[in-house]
């Protein structure tokens, strides 16, 4: 099965790096990079950025490991991480998601 997480980080150049090394890695067969407006509340502030939303596509079973990676790695005190296990994924697909992940 495939898993897909949702996770926010800060500047697109960041975004770009940190998708490269997770598929570079076989952490992820794909990463879409989607720049954001974000408003948010964070230690009783209210705050406006631009960041980059990563929709990271991986297998089930590198699934641990790219989670580590990204609490290793994400440049927030606190990350955004969202799993995402969708129920009905066209076949064909759900194989290159496999085949493209290091298991």
């Amino acid at each position: 099965m495939s898993i897909k997480i949702i996770y926010t980080t800060i500047t697109r150049d960041v975004a770009i790096e940190f998708s490269r090394e997770l598929v570079s890695r076989g952490l992820a067969a794909c990463v879409n990079i989607v720049n954001i407006d974000s408003i948010y509340r964070w230690k009783g502030e209210i705050h406006m950025d631009d960041e980059a939303l990563l929709i990271i596509k991986v297998s089930e079973k590198v699934y641990p490991k790219t989670y580590d990676f990204i609490v290793k790695n994400h440049p927030y005190e606190l990350p955004e991480i969202i799993t995402i296990s969708p129920e009905d994924v066209f076949e064909e697909y759900e194989g290159w998601i496999k085949d493209s992940c290091q298991e």
